[in-house]
């Protein structure tokens, strides 16, 4: 990876009386912003019922992001498909260190929240560490190619670069080496697992959401009002959150 990378960064806020169980943030593509992602999710709210929150920057990203990066993320995708496996592999290992630093820290409880691209990588750090009391996928990349393929911005610019290499689908899929979120065995608890989807989202599609749902039996599953960053019935989603959290960790509110 690229030097602004070797470091990993992240915001963590913490309770001054006393460790507390943490809920790690894992941010979609582009949309890094710790302000847009606490309001987006409320996760002051959260941290106001008695969690510790951690918000983590995916590489290329914020202070991650490299000088030559039109926009945040560019760099995850930009460089070839093999760059981009190892942007995961990146994510997912620099993730694994937080998890090492919270419990350094004393934190006997962590559990994960991902968004999107955040959601996928969340699936992968749960099928390599058994440590997350919790995993929570919110609107998540379930299939990475064929959402993709399935989005018109980003399949027009795919189907260029195929025509311009004379690749088909199965080619683009085979340089991919990260296999579909139903595929991976990420529990052996699933009610420790949360699947939320958006009824209208058309980036994650809601056929996708309910294959990984399906996939992962036992899971918690609940749809949203609203599309890929619009939730209409943004309150009832936050206690849905807020509660299954409590029952992973076995806690009361404070």
């Amino acid at each position: 990876m690229l030097s602004k990378n070797n470091r990993v960064v992240a915001q963590h806020w913490q309770h001054t009386d006393g460790v507390r169980q943490t809920l790690i943030f894992i941010h979609g593509v582009v949309l890094d912003s710790y302000l847009l992602n606490s309001k987006l999710f409320e996760l002051n709210w959260l941290y106001q019922q008695g969690y510790d929150v951690l918000l983590y920057t995916l590489p290329f990203h914020g202070y991650r992001k490299e000088p030559n990066d039109l926009i945040n993320g560019l760099g995850f995708f930009s460089r070839g498909f093999a760059h981009s496996n190892e942007a995961m592999v990146q994510s997912v290992f620099d993730l694994r260190i937080l998890m090492n630093y919270l419990e350094q820290n004393g934190v006997t409880q962590m559990g994960v929240m991902g968004f999107s691209l955040g959601g996928y990588i969340s699936a992968l750090v749960a099928n390599v560490d058994g440590r997350l009391f919790f995993v929570i996928q919110f609107a998540p990349v379930v299939f990475p190619i064929d959402m993709v393929m399935g989005w018109p911005p980003l399949s027009t610019f795919m189907q260029n670069i195929m025509k311009k290499h004379d690749w088909n689908i199965q080619v683009y899929k085979k340089s991919n080496s990260f296999a579909p979120c139903n595929q991976l065995e990420t529990s052996d608890e699933p009610h420790r697992l949360m699947v939320v989807g958006g009824a209208g989202d058309s980036f994650t599609a809601p056929r996708f959401v309910k294959l990984l749902h399906e996939h992962w039996q036992g899971s918690e599953m609940y749809w949203y009002h609203g599309n890929h960053l619009l939730f209409f019935n943004h309150g009832q989603v936050l206690h849905w959150i807020k509660n299954f959290m409590d029952r992973c960790c076995e806690i009361n509110p404070y």
